[in-house]
């Protein structure tokens, strides 16, 4: 694989615990040529940064945007989906306060990359379950990266129950309207441009030992009008202005 020498030469100044644990995409070692980024807030261009959400074990050395290749993948490495979705009511558009601006949905940008760093666990745990990956600096173009496609996924609705040996299952279910270039929504399902309703899964079982299981399923095309009503109804989100703006995670 050729590197261009821009990119060798940025990554060539990374510390070596980096360089040792991150292997380089591209897209064609990659198999496609986007990435996807998960936001509160609608923003016209990303800047790499050092998260304030990053985990304490995770690698706080790399000015990075975190992005993965499927929305399954964002929605791990998100985190912090389930607490969205049961613990934060939406705020309205006339709400001023801009540390949590959760209006009831997301957007996820479409963003194109010549390379990405894919860090392994050793620095950023659970990476080999979100295949989290790292946009990063290493020209003047990539100062700032420009979304080709911004994809509106609303929150509808969550049924959640415990069962048996400590297992805590919540369904949370959405609406997303897909852009023009598409989405990986899971490894190896592809969806065109349209609507779609899905249920993200979120089974952590307790017993005999800790473990967090995550799936999405039960994807269904459906028409603009259901997405558009469904908009109405459970965000504001669509309605507030563009910021350009760091990414905060």
């Amino acid at each position: 694989m050729e590197i261009s020498e821009e990119f060798q030469t940025v990554y060539d100044l990374l510390i070596p615990n980096v360089k040792k644990n991150t292997k380089i995409l591209t897209p064609e070692n990659s198999g496609q040529s986007n990435m996807y980024h998960i936001a509160k807030t609608k923003m016209k261009q990303l800047v790499p940064n050092i998260s304030r959400r990053a985990n304490m074990k995770e690698d706080n050395t790399v000015a990075r945007i975190h992005v993965a290749p499927t929305l399954l993948g964002w929605f791990i490495g998100y985190a912090v989906i389930k607490n969205d979705a049961d613990s934060q009511p939406p705020m309205s558009p006339s709400e001023k306060d801009k540390t949590n601006p959760w209006f009831g949905g997301y957007y996820l940008y479409t963003i194109p990359f010549d390379y990405a760093l894919k860090p392994n666990r050793k620095l950023v745990p659970g990476a080999d379950v979100s295949d989290e990956c790292w946009l990063i600096s290493y020209n003047k173009d990539t100062s700032v990266y420009t979304p080709i496609s911004i994809n509106k996924i609303v929150f509808t609705h969550m049924e959640s129950h415990a069962e048996s040996r400590g297992r805590y299952i919540s369904h949370i279910y959405y609406m997303v309207e897909v852009g023009e270039f598409g989405l990986h929504i899971t490894d190896g399902q592809f969806l065109e441009k349209g609507y779609y309703k899905f249920r993200f899964t979120d089974s952590f079982t307790l017993y005999p030992k800790p473990n967090l299981y995550n799936t999405i399923d039960e994807v269904e095309p459906i028409s603009a009008s259901e997405f558009t009503n469904a908009k109405r109804t459970h965000t504001t989100l669509l309605s507030r202005p563009s910021y350009v703006m760091t990414s905060q995670w």
